[in-house]
């Protein structure tokens, strides 16, 4: 079993390399039998 906390550290990882920005905090998730939502907020490092 996948734990939530391994979840949210993955996708906050993923959106990090992709965007170039920084994940600050995640503002609602959801998961059902086969998937996970996330809503991550990112701010953008100067």
């Amino acid at each position: 079993m996948i734990k939530t906390n391994d979840v949210i550290t993955g996708a906050r990882s993923q959106l990090e390399e992709l965007t170039g920005l920084m994940a600050n905090h995640v503002s609602d998730m959801s998961h059902e039998e086969s998937s996970w939502h996330l809503v991550i907020n990112m701010i953008e490092l100067k």
